[in-house]
């Protein structure tokens, strides 16, 4: 048996306040790891083609305030 299907089997075994808590705990490490790929895409020049695309957008004035606020 694989170590995901051991945490898949181990995860059906829990309290609904359990599961709550290890999903929790889940999206907090994704939004961490999110985060390091994102810096380093920034850090690499990986979205700089996006600066591009909003100087072209607000050139044509087609620039929207974000968030929306329609």
């Amino acid at each position: 048996m694989s170590r995901v299907e051991e945490f898949e089997q181990a995860l059906e075994e829990l309290t609904d306040a359990e599961f709550a808590q290890v999903a929790r705990r889940v999206v907090e490490l994704d939004q961490a790891r999110w985060d390091v790929q994102l810096d380093s895409d920034a850090q690499s020049g990986n979205l700089d083609f996006l600066i591009e695309e909003a100087r072209v957008e607000r050139l044509w004035e087609r620039l929207r305030p974000w968030p929306d606020e329609s």
